[in-house]
C-alpha cells in the first residue's frame, strides 16, 4: 500500500509542474533531394536518418530531430539522392540553414529532441 502511495504523489508532483521553458536556439542545416526544375522531397530517407522534416509540404525539408542523429548535409548526399529516388531526377543535394529548439511550446521536454523554432 505504500508503493501505491509514493507512486500516486509523484505522479501527482510530476503532473504539477511547469512545462520546460524553450532552450536557446540550435543552429542547424535542413537538407533535401533536388530536381532541376527547383523542387525537392525528403521521403522516408529523412525518417531512416532519425531526422524530421519541416511543414513545408509537399516542398519539406529533413533535420535531425536528435543529438544522436547526423548532421543531415551529411544523409543527403547527390550520391544517396540518386540512389533513393533513382530514375527520378531528384538526384542534387539542397540544404538550407535552420534553427532547432529543445522543445515544443507550452510543451513539457520529451528526451532529447528538437524541433524547428521557426515553424512552430
Amino acid at each position: 500500500m505504500k508503493f501505491f502511495a509514493v507512486l500516486l504523489a509523484l505522479s501527482a508532483t510530476a503532473m504539477a509542474a511547469p512545462a520546460a521553458e524553450v532552450a536557446a536556439d540550435q543552429p542547424a542545416v535542413a537538407c533535401a533531394c533536388a530536381n532541376d526544375a527547383g523542387r525537392w522531397r525528403v521521403d522516408d530517407l529523412c525518417t531512416q536518418a532519425y531526422g524530421w522534416s519541416t511543414y513545408e509540404y509537399p516542398d519539406a525539408w529533413c533535420y535531425r530531430h536528435s543529438q544522436q542523429a547526423a548532421e543531415m548535409n551529411t544523409v543527403f548526399t547527390d550520391e544517396k539522392c540518386a540512389s533513393f529516388y533513382p530514375g527520378s531526377g531528384y538526384n542534387k543535394q539542397t540544404c538550407r540553414s535552420i534553427k532547432l529548439c529543445k522543445n515544443w511550446p507550452d510543451q513539457p521536454q520529451l528526451g532529447d529532441l528538437w524541433i524547428d523554432c521557426e515553424k512552430h
